[in-house]
């Protein structure tokens, strides 16, 4: 089933076991207009039951089924803090339950490029293994350099299933003397909100040699 609209396919009765279940069939089909890509679908089940004394009782039930029975995530954002940077590697099935798998990652730096389109990975910077749901260590990341830089993971389970996982960030430390990254306004933190008497410290560089800056603080709700 396609995210933005739905279809019925299929319908139809069935009968209880003694114990109360009941078995519905049915067999997904792939989308024809994407060969390539892997695909899940999403199937949202509603049952209506009755009784023999007429008493009917309904509820729904939603089950995925794809091309991938792994999936691999992280609480990775787009701009991390290399010395403080710990980001938690998260497996499960494409019904969400938590898988715990060893796996392996790879950390390449990328080339710069104002392009809008995949950038290139230039050198293979560190590699390793990661448990699922643990952490991955800052050490991993201090020493590397700020810039651009592509993460990829990889698990495979017991039936030989591959999850494999792919994301660009921007490392940076707060001891950097110059943007990461060509840009003309490098402000990773995008908002400070300190309570009075605090100090707010805000990371702020361009790429360009003259440039004008403007900075706008802003007390109480407004």
């Amino acid at each position: 089933m396609s995210p933005v609209s739905s279809e019925q396919v299929s319908e139809g009765s069935t009968t209880l076991q003694p114990d109360g279940s009941f078995v519905i069939r049915f067999q997904p089909e792939r989308s024809k207009t994407d060969k390539t890509s892997p695909q899940i679908y999403t199937y949202d089940i509603y049952v209506t039951i009755t009784d023999s004394k007429g008493e009917t009782q309904e509820s729904s039930y939603s089950v995925s089924v794809g091309d991938k029975r792994l999936l691999i995530s992280t609480t990775l954002t787009g701009e991390e803090e290399k010395e403080t940077i710990s980001p938690l590697v998260r497996i499960s099935t494409i019904n969400n339950q938590p898988v715990n798998l060893q796996g392996t990652y790879q950390l390449f730096s990328l080339e710069e490029t104002n392009e809008k389109e995949i950038l290139k990975e230039k050198e293979l910077l560190k590699s390793g293994t990661f448990e699922s749901w643990q952490p991955i260590p800052s050490s991993v990341f201090s020493n590397l350099p700020s810039g651009r830089i592509r993460i990829r993971l990889e698990a495979q389970d017991s039936r030989g299933e591959t999850g494999e996982y792919m994301q660009d960030l921007v490392l940076y430390s707060r001891k950097d003397k110059r943007p990461p990254i060509q840009t003309i306004a490098w402000l990773p933190e995008k908002s400070a909100q300190v309570a009075a008497g605090q100090t707010a410290e805000v990371l702020f560089g361009t790429s360009e040699k003259t440039h004008p800056s403007y900075m706008r603080y802003l007390m109480g709700n407004n």
